[in-house]
């Protein structure tokens, strides 16, 4: 909690740059909608959920799963939240083949969640073994004790990475 504290307090000054090219902006303010408002005083107008969701998503992502993962899965907070808009089509268990887009775009971004876990956890098992991590993964140190500890007991259990990636996204 303490590093997720610290990166809000460092970042929350960022929260909007104020900036009116899109070039320039933070990568949460673009999927907010922001636009500088020239008047007397200049103002934003900002859609507040969505700068909100991505700012926090962007500052806790790599505290959880290190920087490398996001820097290898660009597209991992879209991922969570296609995951998270198709939820209730899973809680139904309404398989990816019917023709529903959210259905199906839920699916496809929770096997590219999934795959990116198994090959996060390969990884840090390769590492608890004293191996190499290769080059994708040079610095797996911010990585969360939390994460670290998971990975331990599943390996100390022998289940391989690709059985308990799945679970890490409430496998439906």
């Amino acid at each position: 909690m303490t590093r997720v504290k610290g990166a809000i307090d460092t970042q929350i000054a960022d929260l909007v740059s104020l900036k009116g090219d899109p070039f320039d902006h933070r990568m949460w303010e673009d999927s907010s909608n922001a636009k500088l408002v020239e008047n007397e005083s200049y103002s934003v107008e900002i859609s507040l959920f969505p700068l909100i969701r991505n700012f926090v998503s962007l500052l806790t992502t790599p505290i959880l799963v290190g920087s490398d993962f996001l820097g290898n899965y660009p597209y991992t907070i879209e991922d969570l939240q296609q995951f998270d808009a198709g939820m209730l089509y899973f809680l139904l268990k309404i398989p990816a083949w019917i023709p529903i887009e959210k259905t199906q775009s839920s699916h496809a971004a929770r096997e590219r969640l999934r795959c990116s876990m198994i090959e996060l956890f390969t990884v840090m098992g390769r590492v608890l073994d004293g191996g190499d991590p290769g080059p994708r993964w040079q610095n797996l140190a911010d990585v969360s004790e939390f994460m670290w500890e998971r990975c331990k007991i599943w390996k100390q259990k022998g289940v391989p990475p690709n059985h308990y990636a799945g679970g890490e996204l409430a496998d439906a």
